[in-house]
C-alpha cells in the first residue's frame, strides 16, 4: 500500500535516498532542517503580522476548487522576515543535488519567495504549478499537503522544519481545511525554483494570486 512514509527520506546529509525517492516519485519529504525554536521565531515574525499586510486570496483555482488563504511576496518578506531570504541559496543547493535538475533562483521578484497562512478553513483546492521545482520549508504545522501522485493520493505532514521537493507543474497537490486554531495555523514557505531553460511564467498566475482573481477571469 503506497503511504506518505514512501516519499519520506530519513537523510539530508546524504542525498542519494532522497535523490532515489524523487526520481520515482516527482516529490520527496526531507528530515526537518530546522530545530523547534527556529521555526516558532520565524513563524512568530509572521504570525502577528496584521491582516491588511497580507495579501488575501479567496477566489477559485484552476480545477474548479476554492482556494482561500493569506500570503506575504518577497517585498513582503523582506519587510518583516528578512531572515527566510537567507535559506534559498541553500535551499537551491539541495533541490539541485536531490533533483539532478539544472536549477536556479527565479527570475520573477515578487513570486520569487511567498509564505502562505492558512487558518480555519483555509484551503487551496486541486491545482498544478507553473514552475518546474517548488521547494516548501513548513515553519508552523497546520493542514498537510496532499499530493496526487501515480501510485496514489497521500498527505505529507506539514511538520516544522521539513522541506518538501516537489514537480508540482507534473503532480496535481492542495491542502485540505485544517484546524480552526490561530497558533496552530498552517505556515509555510514556498520557493519557486526554475530551470535554466524554462523561466517561463504565465500572466494569469500572478492575476490570480496578487489580484484576488479566478482562474477563469484571469484567464481570459
Amino acid at each position: 500500500m503506497f503511504t506518505s512514509t514512501d516519499l519520506i527520506s530519513t537523510s539530508y546529509s546524504s542525498p542519494s535516498p532522497a535523490a532515489k525517492i524523487f526520481a520515482r516519485h516527482k516529490v520527496v519529504a526531507m528530515p526537518p532542517v530546522m530545530d523547534r525554536w527556529q521555526c516558532n521565531h520565524t513563524a512568530s515574525d509572521v504570525r502577528f503580522i496584521r491582516n491588511d499586510e497580507w495579501i488575501r486570496r479567496e477566489a477559485v483555482g484552476s480545477q474548479g476548487d476554492p482556494a482561500r488563504f493569506s500570503m506575504l511576496d518577497r517585498a513582503g518578506i523582506e519587510k518583516y522576515a528578512p531572515g527566510i531570504l537567507d535559506w534559498e541559496d541553500w535551499i537551491l543547493r539541495l533541490a539541485r543535488e536531490v533533483t539532478g535538475m539544472d536549477l536556479i533562483l527565479s527570475p520573477w521578484y515578487r513570486s520569487s519567495v511567498n509564505v502562505r497562512k492558512y487558518v480555519g478553513d483555509d484551503t487551496e483546492g486541486r491545482h498544478l504549478d507553473t514552475q518546474p521545482l517548488a521547494a516548501l520549508l513548513f515553519l508552523q504545522q497546520g493542514a498537510p499537503l496532499r499530493v496526487e501522485c501515480e501510485e496514489g493520493t497521500v498527505d505529507i505532514e506539514s511538520i516544522p522544519g521539513r522541506i518538501v521537493l516537489m514537480k508540482g507543474d507534473e503532480l496535481i497537490h492542495s491542502v485540505p481545511p485544517g484546524p480552526t486554531d490561530f497558533y496552530s495555523c498552517r505556515i509555510g514557505v514556498c520557493f519557486n525554483l526554475y530551470t535554466t531553460d524554462n523561466t517561463a511564467r504565465p500572466a494569469y498566475i500572478d492575476k490570480m494570486l496578487y489580484e484576488n482573481m479566478s482562474y477563469e477571469d484571469a484567464t481570459r
